[in-house]
């Protein structure tokens, strides 16, 4: 399986694509396949079939449709040349339109590098690099939820230049229509350029003819990043140099109407040796996070470096950026998630360990302080008359301490002394001082090298209430000591008192407001006057409100 790509499938979960040679020696399909938040697989166990047609199907990518699907685009070499075909599929896994896929193009030469968005009104558009001409240019078609083309046959030009186009890039405008950018060789053989280009949702040219050029300055751009800016406008970042310079990261905003940043174009790092393949996202305040490959040119020797923009293009982080992963050997491909406080999630290839690499993650502040992911998993549950916390991390310092807090409703408070016990690097706490009845959220804070952070919050969990109820006593028969346990369900006043066999009361060992929850009371087997109770058989009796339980116990002298 190759190259597999997410999206939300809008209840929790996920629904990926990739592209398989699942029969050998025969060319390549396209699968996908979707998973709910606890990672259970919900359609056919080996994945659900989207395009199996003769010839070679490779580079899907996918988005949401909003209704719980997904819409999967790829290139698809079925004729002889490649193609950009298309296919819906709904939250059950049944495919929506024809079999295999309906043609976006079917155009003469090739067309590669699919590139798919929705515009949020049900609608969806791809953009591809199409050699129909002889030489690469920019196409767009939109298509409405059941796969009818809704622009010109074959798409519609973005860029009807004579100049080679390339690396499509495609957000949503917010308005139904899509701004796309691109790699674009016009005037120069050794200069490379980007340009923008906004469509509204009947394909009509919103900016300059030709597109609004992004950036005209000298080299060759490399890997284009592109996101909407919230305004209708975008943010767009890409790597440049020449074969005499190394490659550097650069960013740009377009608005609206096509304008860039007055400052011109922002150097995000421009510092010695190679900076590659930028991604972006969002900080949430009208800024932008880009992040970046840093090296020496060769993948062993890559870090992973990131750098904050205000709206005005204004490098809100440390001039070269903050190093995210410096760790030995090569770290690369980051791609990220906001984490909706101003920060970002980074995970990306990290080859530390051994030739065939694993995946690292770290969680970058707004201020653009590192903290490492170390968390894989937690879970909060009610188990008995206890709740039990439970977490696992993927590594930890020798010197780590952890504090548990909880909280029912105001601050949360430190937990004296809890009970925990260590497996490894999964960790167990329990907390049998909760109340039935009542909502408790548990906050898990580690302490390394002397600073202390929050590891994670679970959700509110309680113990289930409790009915009124009185236990046996322990031991029974019992001399001279034994204790009286109840249930309470709530607070309220309560009356324990001990009779013997005649009816009378022999002593009243509780009469007050308790809290609800668990309550014990021991007797001595002595009388209200505080002589000693001779042997024989005894009643205890509970009553609470209107409300009475009991029970028989003996004693022996």
């Amino acid at each position: 399986q190759w190259y597999a790509y997410i999206t939300s499938d809008a209840a929790g979960g996920a629904i990926i694509t990739w592209w398989e040679y699942r029969t050998e020696g025969n060319s390549s399909d396209i699968f996908c396949q979707r998973m709910d938040r606890d990672g259970n697989i919900l359609w056919a166990s080996t994945g659900v079939s989207i395009c199996t047609a003769l010839g070679t199907q490779m580079d899907p990518q996918i988005t949401a449709d909003g209704s719980g699907g997904a819409i999967i685009s790829w290139r698809d070499a079925r004729s002889g040349t490649y193609h950009i075909y298309a296919q819906r599929i709904d939250a059950n896994g049944t495919v929506q339109w024809a079999p295999n896929g309906v043609a976006i193009t079917s155009e003469r030469y090739g067309q590669y590098g699919p590139d798919i968005v929705p515009d949020g009104k049900g609608n969806f558009y791809i953009a591809w690099r199409d050699d129909r001409s002889g030489v690469g240019q920019i196409y767009c078609q939109k298509l409405d939820g059941n796969g009818n083309a809704q622009w010109a046959t074959n798409g519609i030009a973005v860029c009807p230049t004579s100049y080679w186009q390339d690396i499509p890039e495609t957000v949503v405008d917010g308005s139904g229509g899509v701004i796309l950018v691109w790699v674009d060789e016009r005037n120069s053989i050794i200069n490379s350029f980007v340009y923008a280009q906004r469509l509204d949702g009947s394909g009509n040219k919103l900016w300059t003819a030709s597109g609004v050029p992004v950036d005209l300055s000298t080299g060759l751009k490399g890997r284009l990043s592109c996101i909407e800016d919230g305004y209708g406008g975008a943010y767009i970042a890409w790597d440049s140099g020449n074969a005499a310079e190394w490659q550097d990261i650069f960013a740009q905003r377009i608005d609206s109407a096509g304008v860039i940043l007055p400052t011109g174009t922002v150097p995000v790092c421009t510092a010695p040796q190679e900076q590659e393949g930028p991604s972006l996202v969002l900080d949430g305040s009208g800024g932008a996070i880009i992040a970046w490959e840093w090296g020496w040119g060769t993948p062993s020797y890559f870090d992973i470096f990131a750098q904050r923009v205000d709206p005005d293009g204004n490098l809100l982080w440390p001039e070269t950026g903050v190093v995210v992963c410096g760790a030995v050997d090569g770290q690369y491909y980051p791609q990220m998630i906001p984490n909706g406080e101003g920060g970002a999630i980074l995970t990306w290839r990290d080859m530390r360990q051994d030739t065939i690499g694993a995946v690292y993650a770290m969680r970058v502040t707004a201020n653009g302080e590192t903290v490492a992911t170390l968390l894989q998993s937690f879970a909060a549950w009610a188990q008995g008359r206890s709740i039990v916390l439970e977490w696992r991390l993927a590594e930890m310092d020798a010197d780590a301490r952890f504090t548990v807090l909880r909280s029912s409703g105001g601050d949360y408070e430190e937990l004296i002394h809890p009970s925990l016990q260590r497996d490894g690097l999964s960790f167990t706490c329990s907390d049998e001082t909760c109340r039935p009845g009542v909502a408790y959220r548990y906050r898990v804070d580690i302490e390394t090298g002397g600073e202390r952070r929050i590891l994670f919050e679970s959700e509110a969990v309680s113990l289930p209430s409790l009915e009124l109820a009185l236990m046996q006593n322990c031991p029974n028969p019992f001399n001279p000591v034994t204790t009286i346990r109840f249930d309470l369900p709530v607070k309220e006043r309560v009356r324990l008192a001990v009779y013997d066999c005649a009816g009378r009361e022999v002593v009243c060992l509780l009469d007050g407001e308790r809290e609800p929850g668990s309550n014990e009371v021991s007797w001595d087997g002595r009388d209200s006057r505080g002589a000693a109770a001779g042997t024989g058989i005894y009643f205890y009796r509970l009553t609470a409100g209107k409300r009475s339980l009991t029970k028989k116990m003996v004693l022996l002298n």
